[in-house]
Parts: C-alpha cells; structure tokens; sequence
C-alpha cells in the first residue's frame, strides 16, 4: 500500500519522464524540428 509521499514521488517522477520523452522526441526529429 502506497503513502501519500510514495504516490506524490511517482507522480513526480511520471511528469518529469514524459517531459523529457517529448523533449526527446523534439529534439532527436520532430518532423524537421518544428510542431508537433
């Protein structure tokens, strides 16, 4: 069973990842680097 604080660091953690895949995916082709 999760805490409270265990439920906000994996919250914490999901956010960041899925900022740095798009920040990622941005960087490496975003179909010429520009949009979406």
């Amino acid at each position: 069973m999760a805490t409270q604080t265990q439920r906000t660091i994996l919250w914490v953690v999901a956010v960041v990842a899925v900022i740095a895949l798009v920040a990622l995916a941005m960087a490496i082709g975003g179909d010429g680097g520009g949009g979406y």
